[in-house]
């Protein structure tokens, strides 16, 4: 991690093709997606990063206080409450939401 380097052999995924929904024609190859299986390794290394690179940002408020994806403790639901808290708020001053 500390040359930004990953191995060569952790670049490589097995590619297996699966059905977006059951009930498409699986014979018309346009209804398929991949997945990508990683090594247990490469699956490690993303991991170490990742735990890096989001303390990184939050000690330097790097990450917007509205974002909710990719952070714990956010969801869809703390989004949703945030928006209904901005028009509630312009309502109250009678702004156009």
């Amino acid at each position: 991690m500390s040359q930004g380097v990953v191995p060569v052999s952790q670049k490589q995924a097995i590619v297996v093709p699966a059905l977006k929904k059951p009930f498409l024609d699986p014979y018309d190859l346009g209804n398929y997606r991949p997945i990508s299986n990683l090594s247990f390794v490469s699956k490690l290394l993303e991991r170490c990063v990742n735990v890096q690179l989001t303390a990184y940002l939050t000690e330097n408020g790097l990450i917007p206080q509205e974002q909710s994806a990719y952070r714990k403790h956010h969801s869809t639901e703390t989004a949703v409450l945030k928006v209904l808290s901005d028009a509630y708020a312009a309502a109250d001053v009678r702004h156009v939401t």
